[in-house]
């Protein structure tokens, strides 16, 4: 099955996903297409990267350390600022 079906069949069991939740239905989709010989490595990486912690190859990530975490966004108005 595709990848593109696999998804389909997810969000139709949970039409309205959290970011979080549709991040990991987009890993687990794109693992289970992948190669059977590397299905759990491509699934540890993208999970890892739709969770923003977890283990590939031995070494644990957090990548809040790295600046991608779940934070919440500044509703900040946008300056522009003139060019010459």
């Amino acid at each position: 099955m595709v990848s593109r079906q696999l998804m389909q069949n997810q969000l139709s069991a949970n039409p309205s996903p959290s970011e979080v939740e549709l991040r990991q239905i987009i890993a687990n989709a794109v693992a289970d297409a992948s190669l059977p010989a590397f299905r759990e490595d491509v699934r540890s990486r993208k999970m890892t990267i739709a969770t923003g912690q977890g283990t590939v190859h031995g070494a644990s990530y957090d990548l809040s350390n790295s600046g991608l975490g779940e934070f919440l966004a500044q509703n900040e108005p946008l300056v522009q600022t003139a060019t010459v």
